[in-house]
């Protein structure tokens, strides 16, 4: 079990301190070698019984054995001739480590270098410094690839020690990263081929052999940084590694689902509107042939529909759903199964649903309410008859078509609206689906369907109606800011029931006593920003603007406020929220 986590490249199970001491170093590094010479013997001997698998399962086996021997061949006084940037990683990681034991309660003796040689020992920090990246440290990626150096220069890199730090930028927040991710991938290249031409070092060639997973890493950087690579550049390069597979032969280089997943996730967030989603189409009915698909690409490509911009967005992500499911229905082995296998046909979940409600609420179809209605009923009644939990009705899927309702030109959406926001509340209450329990963005969807429902009043809105989505916004508003409240407001609540009140009431300036008590609560809360200042300009009365903001951040003159000069009190628990969609 040990060798073969190792030959795989995962992770070692760790070992608490009162077995580690039972061991002496010199007999566990003896035992750990014997072990090593038994398991490459019958690595190299016999074909792995992987090579056939499904991607990625394959993607190892070859220089699997060859990596094995090289990881063990290194004794503890190797280790202390390591250089010195791999020694100084590796003692970062390690102090990362156990503050992370500490947090969640495991052992704090942990120790990277317990176990085997450089080898595995610079993976496991190049994998930390992945993990870093990952989290938005910008200078792990960098570090994992000093790591990478030492390990060249030591002669003990190999494929997982490159695919590492391709990971560690295809994660990373830095401008630099897929042109570094590129760079290494090039090194691996050109390693791999210069060690082949020379005689006697097919092994060590085999260790450094760009695999599947070395370009579908690469292939998650470009989508992870659509303005630095085209989705064509993307698409490019998956065919290129098929080329090479079909010409080689080799099971190494198999494009699997993860890659392609890469690459129509490019399409999807290409900001190339119907371009992108016509081609993230074109990409899945051509992998689909070949059998590379699962329910995220069907996802994936949904959901370039729903950012398309398309007046038929809906209708296109639709009937993607259908095709799905009678895909899934054709064949009656799999159709009344409820757990996922790989071999399944790609089943509709969902996140599959959530995406195709909104690409109808994208498309400003004048049936797209219907549609979500409809969408989400049929969601909850597939759940109800068959217990599949990945039809579960999440607050995603509610939250959906609450914004399908928000953006809709109905008169009456803001009753649509509460009355879904109240079944939600229900369904928690009751206990039938604890994952339907709404947030502040619900109740925010449920107070900007009441705030834009003024839009329409002249086309077939009414006194009444308008009074009645006021009506919804008190209320929303006042069960909000209770001190029972499960939710707490955030600065889009406050500028939408200002919004509302700009909207709503007859005249500017009406109801005055509630818009200042919504804002002195708002900069009570310190969630005052440029955009709440804006809406409240919008409700408010002349005079009452003059009397609730500071006369250093506002000119009556010119009608303009200075946010910077608002007290530092009124902003402090602002959330910056990048891309924030409402």
């Amino acid at each position: 079990s040990f060798s073969s986590n190792v030959a795989r490249g995962d992770s070692v199970p760790r070992r608490t301190t009162a077995e580690r001491n039972t061991c002496d170093t010199h007999s566990m590094v003896q035992s750990i070698l014997v072990t090593a010479a038994v398991a490459a013997a019958v690595l190299l001997s016999s074909p792995c019984e992987a090579s056939n698998a499904r991607p990625p399962y394959n993607s190892l086996c070859s220089s699997s054995g060859a990596a094995f021997v090289f990881n063990y061949r290194r004794t503890l006084q190797e280790q202390q001739s390591m250089p010195h940037i791999i020694v100084r990683s590796l003692a970062q990681v390690e102090v990362s480590a156990q503050e992370q034991s500490q947090e969640d309660g495991t052992d704090t003796d942990y120790n990277p270098w317990q176990y085997n040689g450089p080898n595995h020992q610079g993976n496991v920090a190049i994998n930390r410094l992945a993990e870093k990246a990952a989290r938005g440290d910008r200078t792990a990626a960098a570090r994992a690839e000093d790591v990478l150096r030492g390990l060249v220069e030591q002669g003990a890199a190999d494929t997982i020690s490159y695919n590492g730090v391709i990971k560690a930028y295809a994660k990373s927040k830095s401008e630099l990263a897929v042109r570094r991710a590129e760079s290494v991938l090039d090194r691996m290249e050109m390693s791999y081929e210069r060690l082949l031409k020379q005689d006697g070092q097919e092994m060590m060639a085999e260790m450094v052999k760009p695999n599947v997973r070395s370009y579908s890493t690469l292939l998650d950087a470009y989508s992870r940084n659509p303005h630095k690579k085209t989705a064509e550049e993307s698409e490019e390069l998956l065919d290129r590694v098929q080329r090479r597979y079909e010409e080689t032969d080799d099971p190494d280089l198999a494009v699997n689902v993860y890659a392609v997943n890469s690459v129509l996730n490019h399409w999807s967030k290409s900001n190339r509107g119907i371009e992108g989603a016509i081609g993230a189409t074109a990409l899945l009915s051509r992998m689909k042939e070949q059998g590379l698909v699962d329910t995220i690409s069907y996802n994936t490509v949904v959901g370039a529909w729903a950012r398309s911009g398309a007046t038929d967005a809906g209708a296109k992500a639709e009937s993607i759903l259908r095709k799905m499911q009678s895909k899934a229905e054709e064949d009656v082995s799999w159709a009344a199964a409820t757990d996922y296998d790989a071999r399944a046909p790609p089943r509709p979940n969902v996140r599959t649903y959530c995406c195709v409600i909104d690409a109808w609420s994208a498309s400003n179809d004048p049936s797209a309410v219907e549609h979500a209605s409809a969408l989400l009923a049929e969601l909850e009644q597939k759940y109800e008859e068959t217990g599949d939990e990945e039809l579960r009705p999440t607050e995603f899927a509610y939250g959906a078509c609450l914004n399908a309702y928000s953006r809709s030109e109905q008169t009456d959406k803001a009753l649509l609206a509460l009355k879904l926001l109240n079944r939600m509340k229900e369904l928690c209450r009751s206990g039938q689906n604890m994952s339907a329990r709404p947030n502040i963005v619900h109740y925010n969807t449920v107070l900007n369907a009441c705030a834009t429902t003024s839009r329409h009043y002249g086309e077939g809105g009414s006194v009444d109606t308008l009074d009645e989505a006021m009506d919804i916004v008190r209320a929303l508003y006042s069960e909000i800011t209770a001190n029972e409240s499960t939710v707490r407001p955030d600065d889009f609540t406050y500028g939408t029931v200002l919004k509302a009140c700009a909207n709503l009431l007859p005249t500017r300036g009406e109801g005055s006593s509630f818009i200042a008590s919504v804002f002195h609560k708002c900069c009570q809360e310190g969630q005052v920003t440029f955009q709440v200042c804006f809406l409240l300009k919008q409700a408010a009365s002349y005079e009452l603007l003059q009397e609730l903001l500071p006369k250093e951040a506002y000119n009556p003159k010119t009608q303009r406020f200075d946010i910077e000069k608002m007290p530092l009190s009124w902003k402090a628990n602002v959330v910056e929220r990048r891309n924030r969609k409402r």
